[in-house]
């Protein structure tokens, strides 16, 4: 319902601005994942995007790889479209290209990395999407760049594949499906590219594994091997055997807890001919172990208990070197529980922590591993953390144990665009994005509908205000006036100017918690001159507060300071009504909130639906006019909006008679 409010709001103040044309703009939060402008047209009833704001990926859960044009190539789970992308990576110039955008109709959200399969062609897997939305099978060729989809998942023969493809000696594509199959629980399959012909070649069930996450690899024996995050004897996952040739299917080992539990990643045969690999979980901390498992007589030992001070929770792969050192990553554990790079000798298992992931330059590798390329280093992305939080690539030295954050994975065009576009007077609409940019807290746009161009036009930076909200809004002085919801000098948000025609950005006034905070509407300008808004926390209660602004003298006022029984907590903006007054709302209080008076923290009774109020700027009297009881709607998260009959309306997010909000 809080979405339909701001939508609500958002067409009918765009429509204002375009009163004059047959069609007029709105902005969306979500659509197309990361926001649009949207252009609805009056006389043919129809609603088309201007606009699509997208990413350049998001979230990487997967591994590059290198391909014979020496070029690394990758997935991201998001951006793009929103469905993630194919991008490719060339280390000798650190040039980050996309070659491939998801559009879910022909697969989205990739799981695992891509192979470079016999025929050069690229090869990879989709969690969702195709025509039965369970996921695809697809070939990338990096010379023509041709994507192509070779097998729609339907779930009897599988969905929601996780890991990669794995070419074997017969030329065949065998991989592993999480889900799907005749028990729901996963699949183990083979795809012959030649052919495109699929084939189940084994249904897990609850007795010998379940729900496979990772990927096969094939042993010098021939068979292939992997692991199943749940199911066997104890439910923590098992290690299979499957041997194409006879299409046989064997436990090897049963995951206990006690020497470790639930793997979420594959395996990875050393020199010594053993298996080595990692769980989640399990252990002395429960924080995953890795272990080795000798194909030739299945010995199981437990080499290192991850204990979250030194690593936690991997769930991606091991690597081997030439000196026969191992590599990995850890999810979690480390000096800042961001996770960490570590080596393990396995003759002398030797472990050491190499690098402490920090966030800012990458953290939270999933699903992620590091792999050795040519000139020595250790290349490798992670999930999260960066200038985006959206993940990185990195390089590290195994020489100078130096780490490089290469690529800070994302876009700087800002998403999640807040209230309502506002036209300027070089004809240009403005807007706002509540995250993304260049440091990752939102940005101001313009966008020209002459010519669908989209500009940044100012990166917020978090010490002169952070995650703009609400709406911009113009002034009678030409300048455009919005606030943020933090940063500035206190992290409680600022109220800002920006003038279009110079681009210049001032910091007008910092809020802080005895004068208003965080902020969450837009400002209005009224009769006066002078600008008016609410802000959700600060003030005498810590309940928000009506503020006016003087853009002429910069005064700053605060007209009334909401106190639980009259309304707390406004997310919305204030409207001025035909009579001059000002009318909002407030998310909570009213009537229903009681308090003891002796003691005005102790809340005795519910702290109430809300209520519409009426604010006299002339002589700054106060009035709740309406206390909202849930029966006809309560806590309302928007605005008002005045409509020509001079009447009000406006939503709620709960209440009525399905407790889902009420339109009055």
């Amino acid at each position: 319902m809080k979405k339909t409010l701001l939508l609500f709001g958002q067409l009918f103040c765009a429509f204002i601005v375009l009163q004059a044309q047959p069609s007029f703009l709105a902005l969306t939060e979500q659509g197309a994942r990361f926001g649009t402008i949207s252009k609805y047209d009056i006389v043919t009833n129809t609603i088309s995007v201007a606009h699509a704001i997208e990413t350049k990926g998001a979230f990487s859960s997967s591994n590059m790889v290198k391909a014979a044009d020496g070029k690394f190539y990758g997935t991201t789970r998001d951006g793009g479209k929103g469905y993630g992308i194919i991008f490719s990576f060339d280390a000798s110039s650190s040039a980050y290209t996309i070659v491939k955008k998801f559009d879910l109709t022909n697969g989205g959200y990739p799981g695992g990395s891509l192979i470079q399969a016999a025929d050069g062609k690229l090869y990879g897997m989709t969690q969702q999407g195709g025509i039965f939305n369970y996921g695809v099978i697809f070939s990338f060729d990096p010379t023509t760049s041709i994507y192509l989809v070779l097998h729609s998942f339907n779930l009897t023969n599988g969905r929601n594949p996780n890991g990669s493809l794995l070419q074997v000696s017969d030329g065949k594509l065998y991989g592993l499906t999480v889900n799907g199959g005749t028990s729901n629980q996963g699949v183990l399959f083979s795809f012959d590219p030649t052919s495109s012909s699929y084939t189940v070649e084994k249904n897990f069930n609850n007795t010998d594994g379940i729900n496979p996450f990772g990927s096969l690899i094939q042993v010098s024996d021939g068979k292939l091997y992997g692991m199943t995050r749940g199911g066997g004897s104890s439910n923590y996952g098992v290690i299979f055997s499957f041997d194409p040739s006879s299409s046989s299917y064997a436990v090897l080992k049963n995951f206990d807890q006690t020497n470790g539990a639930n793997p979420f990643n594959s395996l990875m045969q050393a020199f010594n001919g053993k298996l080595y690999a990692m769980t989640s979980g399990g252990g002395l901390s429960d924080a995953g172990v890795i272990f080795s498992f000798d194909p030739s007589n299945s010995e199981y030992l437990v080499l290192k208990h991850f204990n979250n001070s030194d690593g936690g929770k991997p769930y991606g792969s091991l690597i081997q070197i030439s000196n026969g050192t191992l590599y990995g990553m850890t999810l979690q554990g480390g000096t800042s529980n961001n996770g960490i790079i570590f080596s393990f000798d396995p003759t002398s298992s030797s472990y050491n922590v190499i690098h402490n992931f920090d966030l800012t330059n990458g953290g939270g590798p999933y699903f992620n591993d590091v792999q050795l390329n040519t000139d020595g280093k250790l290349y490798g992305m992670t999930h999260g953390g960066g200038v985006h939080r959206w993940g990185v690539i990195f390089s590290f030295d195994l020489l100078t144990n130096q780490y490089n954050k290469l690529v800070d994975i994302g876009e700087n065009h800002g998403f999640y665009p807040q209230g309502t576009l506002c036209r300027a007077f070089d004809g240009k609409f403005y807007g706002i994005t509540y995250v993304g940019g260049s440091l990752g807290y939102g940005v101001i746009f313009s966008f020209d509908l002459a010519t669908s161009t989209y500009s940044v036009v100012k990166n917020f930076d978090l010490a002169n205000g952070s995650n703009p909200t609400g709406s911009l809004i113009r002034a009678s002085d030409g300048k455009l006036y919005g606030m943020t919801r933090f940063g500035g000098a206190s992290n409680a948000g600022v109220i800002f100017s920006f003038d279009p025609s110079t681009s210049t950005y001032s910091v007008l006034k910092n809020f802080n918690n005895t004068t208003g905070a965080s902020p969450s509407g837009a400002l209005m300008q009224a009769s006066n001159g002078k600008l008016y808004g609410l802000t959700n926390r600060g003030g005498s209660w810590g309940a928000g507060v009506i503020f006016s602004f003087d853009p002429i003298t910069f005064e700053y006022a605060v007209l009334k300071n909401f106190q639980l029984t009259d309304g707390s907590y406004p997310y919305g903006s204030l409207i001025q009504a035909s009579n001059g007054k000002f009318y909002g709302m407030t998310n909570q209080g009213g009537s229903t909130y009681q308090v003891n008076y002796n003691d005005p923290f102790n809340i005795v009774q519910s702290p109430g639906y809300g209520v519409i109020f009426s604010f006299n700027p002339v002589n700054s009297a106060y009035e709740v006019v309406r206390n909202f009881d849930l029966a006809d709607g309560g806590n309302p998260y928007g605005s008002l909006v005045k409509a020509s009959n001079g009447k009000l309306y406006g939503l709620t997010n709960q209440g009525g008679t399905t407790n889902d909000g009420v339109f009055f």
